[in-house]
């Protein structure tokens, strides 16, 4: 008879690719966060002047509008709040696969012994 393989290999796990693809984007949002914070500084800049421009010709102001040359500008999205989410699918991915591991420990001992799989 033959015994069944008690190791088990990380690819085996989806909590493991989990976590893999998700280092990968937070590794990619830390590279490409200075790039996309001078973007976005440069779009809003562009916004306000936009705004700054209507409310110039006589139409219908908004509170935006009434932004100070002395403002910085405030980007909408930082790419910060998706580094933070990220991260948390990864200590997730990471929690979710030492689980996963002990219960295929765990299985892979009680079949040695001849209980339940």
């Amino acid at each position: 008879m033959q015994r069944r393989a008690t190791s088990v290999h990380w690819a085996d796990s989806p909590w493991a690719w989990l976590l893999l693809f998700g280092a990968a984007a937070a590794l990619g949002l830390l590279a490409i966060a200075p790039k996309y914070n001078r973007r976005e500084a440069r779009l809003e800049r562009a916004y306000q002047a936009r705004e700054r421009a209507a409310y110039g010709t006589g139409q219908a102001p908004d509170a935006s509008a009434a932004v100070s040359e002395r403002d910085p500008p405030t980007p909408r999205i930082v790419p910060w709040q998706t580094l933070a989410m990220v991260m948390a699918l990864v200590v997730c991915a990471l929690a979710g696969g030492v689980v996963w591991h002990r219960l295929r420990a765990a299985a892979g001992r009680s079949g040695r012994q001849g209980g339940p799989v």
